[in-house]
């Protein structure tokens, strides 16, 4: 395996390649609105969410094992498995959801190549070839917003038909950088499928239950700020949470991905590579950050947005420090994957949807103050994150067999 890569270049490659990639997709989006209907866009976002989930049912969170096995035969064995599924439940899926909507059964075939990229990405970084992850996560977004330029004229949705093109291309980039050799035929007929989702039952089980769930955490606030307050409100919130959310969920899959490189073969140093980052003196420079933004994040939106935006705001910073949290706790939440605990972060998931359903019993005035709730309990679930990971990076033992 080639020397790796420092963890800090590693975070800093993969994480401005993802925030290039999305600016690059944001520009594109700004531009095609003017030679797109508000109706495809509505598709776009129904084809995207449901990849998202699909992709998360086919590949059974079985990549990100990946970087934590030491045996070349086991990767291997990961990854048929993940491509048996994804072909498999693919397939069904898409005949099911195209009896009900087109739309429906687009997403569910994107998800199948978002599944394989996530298997080739995890092998990439396993091998410490971050560089290539990272020129991928910049070959998607030219590739996609190209394709969707390209196929304005098309009879079909254009912004669909590019983000399959985009999505096929770096699928196909992705696997041949990772050498995969796949024998599916034999892998199957062997029944080495479902010995490997039972082996990492901890990922593909545990870690699957509790990626839908933490989907519904990130969706639920949206969901009871619709039926609590005015379209306004709500777009408010969304506005918020797009501009502050937007930009740490980058750098924090980018630092995730980088950690789960650096650790995942060698969770006993995961406090030496702590140090390494400097992640202490970045807490403390975070928390410096966090109270300055109460100070100065309000009246710079207001700049940047109109005054109809008031509320947008007057909550950014509550969602920048929930927003920079959450990225604290990117490394714990690698290390409970990592030591395979996923059990304790599906039990916080679940007693954050507990908490945030519990909001509605509580007396509040405006969505101002019910939004101030739902940030404290993402602080807490994040700060739960912390902690569990850190007992379970105490408590880690090595193996005698790996």
């Amino acid at each position: 395996m080639p020397k790796h890569m420092g963890i800090a270049n590693s975070t800093a490659l993969m994480s401005g390649s993802g925030a290039v990639g999305q600016a690059l997709q944001l520009v594109g989006i700004i531009l095609l609105t003017q030679v797109y209907a508000v109706e495809s866009f509505g598709e776009l976002t129904l084809a995207i969410n449901t990849a998202a989930l699909c992709a998360i049912a086919f590949g059974l969170q079985l990549h990100l094992a990946i970087p934590t096995v030491r045996d070349e035969r086991t990767v291997n064995d990961i990854a048929h498995a993940i491509v048996c599924n994804a072909l498999i439940l693919g397939a069904i899926s898409t005949a099911v959801l195209l009896l009900l909507d087109g739309i429906l059964a687009t997403g569910a075939l994107i998800g199948i190549l978002v599944c394989l990229s996530n298997s080739s990405r995890a092998m990439l970084v396993r091998l410490n070839r971050i560089h290539l992850v990272a020129l991928a996560n910049l070959g998607r977004a030219v590739c996609i917003v190209g394709g969707q330029a390209v196929m304005v004229n098309l009879e079909l949705n254009g912004l669909v038909a590019g983000l399959i093109f985009g999505e096929a291309c770096i699928c196909l980039f992705l696997f041949l950088k990772s050498r995969q050799r796949l024998r599916l035929f034999s892998h199957v007929k062997q029944g080495l499928q479902k010995a490997t989702i039972a082996k990492f039952s901890d990922f593909s089980f545990w870690g699957t239950i509790q990626e839908f769930v933490s989907v519904a955490v990130v969706f639920m606030p949206f969901f009871l700020c619709a039926r609590l307050f005015s379209e306004a409100e709500l777009g408010n919130f969304g506005m918020a949470h797009r501009l502050i959310w937007g930009p740490v969920v980058v750098v924090s899959v980018g630092f995730g991905w980088a950690f789960l490189g650096a650790v995942g073969q060698k969770p006993s140093q995961f406090f030496e590579v702590l140090k390494q980052i400097r992640y202490y003196h970045l807490l403390l420079l975070a928390i410096v950050g966090v109270s300055l933004s109460w100070i100065v994040l309000q009246p710079i939106m207001l700049f940047i947005l109109s005054t109809e935006w008031m509320l947008a705001a007057r909550i950014s910073p509550i969602m920048f420090s929930a927003a920079i949290v959450f990225l604290a706790s990117s490394p714990f939440r690698q290390m409970i994957r990592i030591c395979k605990k996923q059990k304790w972060q599906l039990g916080i998931d679940f007693m954050t949807i507990i908490f945030i359903a519990l909001t509605l019993l509580f007396p509040y005035r405006s969505a101002f103050d019910w939004i101030t709730m739902i940030g404290a309990v993402l602080i807490v679930q994040n700060l739960a994150t912390i902690l569990c990971g850190w007992i379970a990076a105490n408590n880690y033992r090595e193996p005698e067999n790996v």
